[in-house]
């Protein structure tokens, strides 16, 4: 009788602790939001890696699209590259470094902090942007990755 309430017990705990692991990873995960009126609400991830590569610089409708990145230390900035991107920040900072001085391409915007950023893509026509939650804010749309 006390192996069985042992092994409840214990499967008990093992399922709170993978549902508590799975929830925090969900709420970290990062957001990539636009200037409305809507660009696209469902967006390739081949066409965000264009854009933050320097490759599309403008919207379907021919607008232009301002590029904005959180500072390279903050862990949203690096879980976006990494997992939305697939690339290492150290990849994503020498594109940029070569695009730049070769003149073919113009840095995206740093921005401090998440406040910064939802304030910029809701004053900036065609800014492009992400954040580690969703906070909603009047001018900003959050984009669906496919």
């Amino acid at each position: 009788m006390y192996r069985r309430i042992t092994s409840l017990y214990s499967s008990l705990v093992i399922t709170l602790v993978c549902l508590l692991v799975s929830v925090s990873s969900n709420a970290n995960q990062v957001q990539v939001i636009t200037h409305t009126p809507p660009q696209n609400t469902v967006m390739l991830r081949t066409q965000i890696k264009a854009i933050y590569l320097g490759q599309q610089t403008q919207w379907p409708d021919g607008s232009k699209i301002t590029v904005f990145i959180l500072n390279s230390n903050d862990p949203s900035h690096q879980s976006f590259i990494k997992e939305v991107l697939e690339l290492y920040p150290y990849q994503f900072r020498r594109r940029w470094q070569k695009l730049s001085y070769s003149g073919f391409g113009v840095k995206p915007t740093v921005v401090n902090n998440k406040e910064e950023m939802l304030l910029k893509i809701a004053t900036v026509p065609g800014a492009i942007g992400y954040i580690d939650e969703r906070i909603m804010r009047e001018g900003v749309q959050y984009v669906q990755i496919d």
